[in-house]
């Protein structure tokens, strides 16, 4: 099959779709496929053997704007089977309208909700969502909740697939393993924050309970990665607040580093607003930590509230500072978590997905044929 991946950005630094996207196309294309992304990032360096082209664009107020004509002759030229599109506000639906255009079955896969700006909302539920299903053959969602709450807001049940985003499970727990063989004199910490330092990852509420739990002298630690345009404000935020001697931040590390620092901390937290399935969350419970998510749709669905983790209200300081307090002092309840993490796991691993992913393509293919 010859396949087309959408997404306006693949660098993996940049967060858990753009992995997302070249993992499944490297998967895809060990099957035997065709694939080619097209993304609007320019300059893409890669070594794996799908094709990379590049789609001008423009930023305008931070909407990825796409010309049409361009999209057009890259189409007519290529004559993909099919395309998966990797879905943000504008930058999709200006796709979903050209691939109709041309004919183009289309399977559109929503890596969460959009749950923010009143406007930006407001457009996404009344137009965004009814132009995805009218324009696409499948949808994917990442959790049932997601996808029961995209259709409350407008996107049509009957093209709804659910299918989750994924890790390579075996080959993950198998890197966990000789890392922790080799890690000389372990030092602990409490607390690991993975994500973009954006406002909708929860990085600075997460931040305002630890202030919070110092207050009554319960010093916890914690480790930042990542990059965002909120870096600047984190930083004045922890030294103004005198928290430098208790939270680091990294910034981006190496895969490598970022697999020690799962196996060090005592508890990864996501404290997002809103999300999808997020990787991270993933790769945590493969290194048989426990969690403290948000409890909203996609992320809340990987916790089993007091057994592989804790579930806490977005926005909820006091909560979040309850929970790490809860988590740190008593972790007893959730010696168990490990078997609950195997067993929720077995659905997220790639070859399943995958093959979940190619139904779906198939689905959009056949109803193309048929209409």
């Amino acid at each position: 099959m010859k396949i087309l991946q959408v997404s306006p950005y693949i660098d993996p630094k940049l967060g858990g779709q753009e992995r997302h996207v070249l993992t499944l196309s490297k998967t895809l294309t060990s099957l035997g496929h065709e694939v080619t992304i097209l993304t609007c990032q320019p300059n893409v360096q890669h070594s794996q053997n799908f094709k990379v082209s590049h789609l001008g664009s423009r930023n305008l107020f931070g909407l990825r704007l796409i010309f049409p004509n361009e999209l057009i002759n890259f189409l007519l030229e290529n004559q993909f089977d099919v395309c998966h599109l990797h879905h943000q506000t504008f930058f999709g639906e200006t796709i979903l309208l050209t691939n109709k255009i041309c004919k183009l079955p289309t399977v559109t896969t929503l890596h969460s909700q959009m749950i923010r700006r009143l406007p930006a909302k407001f457009f996404y539920d009344r137009i965004s969502l009814r132009l995805i299903s009218a324009l696409s053959g499948k949808v994917i969602c990442l959790s049932p909740r997601i996808m029961q709450s995209l259709v409350r807001r407008g996107l049509s049940r009957s093209k709804c697939v659910v299918i989750p985003n994924a890790i390579n499970v075996k080959s993950l727990k198998n890197r966990f393993r000789k890392i922790r063989k080799d890690l000389p004199n372990p030092e602990e910490f409490d607390l690991l924050f993975v994500g973009r330092l954006e406002q909708r990852k929860g990085i600075k509420w997460l931040l305002q309970s630890l202030i919070l739990l110092h207050k009554k002298g319960k010093k916890v630690t914690l480790k930042i990665v990542g990059q965002g345009p909120l870096k600047d404000e984190l930083q004045r935020f922890i030294s103004a607040n005198d928290l430098r001697q208790h939270v680091n931040l990294l910034g981006y590390v190496s895969d490598e580093e970022l697999l020690k620092l799962y196996l060090l901390t005592k508890c990864v937290v996501v404290p997002s607003l809103y999300e999808g399935i997020p990787g991270v969350a993933l790769e945590a419970m493969a290194a048989g930590k426990p969690l403290i998510v948000s409890n909203i749709p996609g992320l809340g669905e990987l916790v089993v509230n007091e057994a592989n983790g804790l579930l806490v209200s977005p926005l909820d300081v006091q909560g979040l500072a309850s929970a790490i307090d809860r988590i740190l002092t008593d972790p007893y309840p959730m010696k168990s978590h490990n078997h609950i993490n195997e067993k929720i796991l077995a659905g997220f691993d790639w070859n399943i997905v995958t093959h979940k992913i190619l139904e779906a393509y198939h689905k959009a293919l056949d109803d193309s044929r048929n209409n």
